[in-house]
């Protein structure tokens, strides 16, 4: 599952999915339509402003995800794989600045969030409208 919400009007970000995965995934949503084959990339365009969720097979359990910060010009972005479960290793990759990689490869991976709990960690990208590059199995 992949979360990406902004707060913004007007800002537009690109997301790049990879599959370096040894088989085809389904992203779930309706501007990657299809299965993304191994090895192969699908760039989709996001308005600032929606919210929306990516689930890996649309049953998948990791998530990666960014969210607005109401009170700067920064977007938080994280990887979750304590809620659900761990199922497939990803990474988030802000496209500008200097923020942080995130890559998680098992349920206990740096930067994890884990809903309620004291291991809630949340990232600041470099502003609102970064690109993201999200990969799978990385």
């Amino acid at each position: 599952v992949f979360l990406l919400s902004l707060a913004a009007a007007g800002l537009c970000f690109n997301i790049t999915f990879v599959n370096n995965c040894k088989d085809s995934l389904n992203v779930c949503d309706k501007k990657v339509p299809g299965l993304l084959a191994p090895g192969k990339t699908a760039i989709a365009v996001y308005d600032a402003k929606d919210s929306t969720m990516f689930r890996v097979n649309c049953t998948g359990k990791t998530v990666a995800s960014t969210f607005p910060d109401p009170y700067s010009p920064l977007t938080k972005y994280q990887i979750d794989a304590r809620t659900y479960g761990f199922d497939v290793a990803m990474q988030i990759k802000p496209m500008s600045g200097n923020s942080l990689t995130l890559t998680c490869k098992s349920a206990d991976c740096a930067g994890t969030y884990w809903f309620g709990g004291e291991k809630t960690v949340l990232f600041d990208a470099t502003s609102r409208d970064t690109d993201f590059t999200l990969t799978y199995c990385p």
